[in-house]
């Protein structure tokens, strides 16, 4: 539904940093071409408010608006029937919803996705045809554009925090955000009829609408039947047909088991894959309709998989759409691809989809033929066994890789596709923090933590250049007191501190981003679907 939501937003935080006195660690300095710096995108600072002062006015408005939108939201459940223009492909568009707050929302054609609240867990099941749950952005976001479209969150006991913002004369604005929630959004009303006329927040990619027009009353219940969403350079498009009353239960809500199709475990395929090391990075050589085409980054922080349009020139792969994407200090603009299959060792992927990405620039920094970047798509299907320091690793199927006497698992989430976990630093902080193989640095603190935080506060610094998927960017590195990885404790490690104000290394959502520079310290076991990893702390020979 959401135009880069599936894709993440985020092409990988593939992202190198170099300084004068890491280059070791790095190994970046002078790596990546320099790029135009970005356009500075800020993430919004809490919308001005109006003293709480009038509560009776914000139940007014609110009571308005839930007439605006007819007395159907307290009986029962719903269909929304429609078509939609979604990352730039022609799908059809269905939303079940009830009036118990949940609903699910399916989009059918060149690029499939599902997304749903069961009333406490939002999931979503994207074109990699592998449900999981998820937090942070992408669940709140999705939710208040669900109750935005449905008017649930007009109603009085809503899961909402509604409250009134200081205006332009002639407007009439809210903000919203779930109560369980972290991210607020601005829905701005029309002052006379009360219908919502657009919903905004910050993600990113930038500041994401979604305008509402064209209401139309479906037996007592006023929905908008035409919805545009604009994001950086894309837009969606979303046109209601029908509204009907229907019978639901919980289980039409609830998140399914994982499906074994469309992914098939070569029982004949040895189970370890040559892996290759460079500047704390891993590479494999995945095959692509049945080629070995070139390299792969191997990366736990791309949303999606990647390829070079060599590739998709050479292969004819066919192109589905195209999507606005978050890198790690920039947005870029991508064409979405599909091949007929992805395999790596054991594992077998029917009808990948890739992001087109010129993967020259890292080809030429690594001095190696890197032609993709192999993701969540990937990853979601097998667990993986990762010895930092062997020339081979092991795939299996999720949940059959066991870990040795002594090992603990660490449960995950996920932001997007991309797993997360909640980590303790220095001044006893914490919060969540992604895990990104594809980025050879120790932490990097974004950069809405590092104020949040005062990170910089009596701290020598130096100057840094963080880079990759997106553009470059000015950092700085320096020392903090420890971080704990799982149940690891690190001493005294040096550390990132962003400050760009675009891209995915400026999401307030997330204090940071933990890559090899920790990670490849340790035996690192993946396991999405079962939602947990394990870092164990003495590299053990694989048997």
């Amino acid at each position: 539904m959401k135009s880069s939501r599936w894709l993440a937003g985020r092409m990988g935080l593939l992202s190198w940093r170099a300084t004068a006195s890491l280059l070791l660690l790095t190994a970046a300095e002078g790596l990546l071409p320099a790029q135009a710096p970005q356009p500075e995108q800020k993430a919004p600072a809490s919308a001005a408010v109006t003293p709480d002062t009038s509560p009776f006015a914000m139940e007014t408005l609110r009571a308005s608006a839930e007439r605006a939108y007819g007395d159907a939201l307290g009986h029962g459940a719903w269909r929304i029937q429609g078509k939609a223009r979604l990352h730039s492909a022609d799908q059809t568009y269905e939303m079940i919803f009830d009036d118990r707050n949940r609903f699910l929302i399916r989009t059918s054609g060149a690029l499939p996705q599902t997304q749903a609240f069961d009333g406490s867990t939002y999931w979503t099941l994207s074109p990699s045809s592998v449900a999981h749950r998820v937090v942070l952005l992408d669940r709140d976001e999705t939710r208040m554009l669900a109750w935005t479209i449905t008017g649930a969150w007009t109603a009085k006991h809503a899961p909402v925090v509604r409250t009134l913002t200081t205006a332009s004369p002639g407007e009439l604005d809210i903000t919203l955000k779930p109560k369980d929630g972290d991210v607020q959004a601005t829905l701005s009303l029309d002052p006379t009829t009360f219908e919502t006329k657009a919903l905004r927040y910050w993600t990113d990619n930038g500041i994401e609408t979604w305008t509402f027009t064209e209401y139309r009353s479906f037996s007592g219940h006023k929905l908008p039947t035409h919805i545009l969403h604009t994001s950086g350079q894309q837009k969606d498009d979303i046109t209601f047909a029908s509204l009907d009353k229907i019978e639901a239960t919980a289980a039409d809500f609830r998140m399914p088991k994982p499906k074994v199709d469309p992914t098939e475990y070569d029982a004949a395929a040895s189970d370890r894959i040559e892996v290759k090391h460079i500047a704390g990075l891993m590479f494999v050589r995945p095959k692509v309709n049945g080629e070995e085409l070139g390299w792969f980054f191997l990366d736990t922080g791309a949303d999606v998989m990647c390829i070079d349009p060599s590739v998709v020139k050479n292969q004819n792969l066919p192109v589905v759409g195209s999507d606005d994407v978050a890198g790690v200090v920039g947005v870029s603009h991508l064409r979405i691809c599909r091949a007929g299959t992805l395999q790596l060792g054991p594992v077998k992927i029917q009808d990948p989809i890739f992001l087109e990405l010129d993967m020259a620039p890292f080809a030429q920094a690594f001095k190696l033929p890197i032609v993709g970047i192999c993701g969540y798509d990937f990853l979601a299907r097998a667990s993986l066994d990762i010895d930092p320091k062997a020339d081979s690793i092991r795939i299996g199927k999720p949940g059959a890789i066991a870990l040795p006497e002594g090992a603990k698992w660490t449960r995950i989430r996920f932001h997007a596709n991309t797993p997360c976990f909640e980590c303790a630093f220095a001044a006893n902080e914490k919060g969540l923090f992604s895990l990104d193989t594809g980025s050879n640095s120790t932490v990097d603190f974004f950069s809405p933590a590092v104020e949040k935080y005062h990170l910089l506060e009596n701290r020598q610094t130096q100057k840094a250049q963080t880079g990759g998927a997106g553009g470059n960017a000015e950092s700085l590195t320096g020392s903090i007191a420890w971080f704990d990885l799982g149940s690891i404790r690190i001493e005294n490690p040096r550390v990132g501190f962003q400050l760009t104000k675009i891209g995915a290394f400026s999401s307030p959502y997330l204090v940071g981003n933990i890559g090899m520079g920790f990670m490849g310290k340790y035996r690192l076991v993946l396991d999405y679907q079962n939602e947990r990893v394990a870092f164990v702390e003495k590299v053990v020979k694989q048997e």
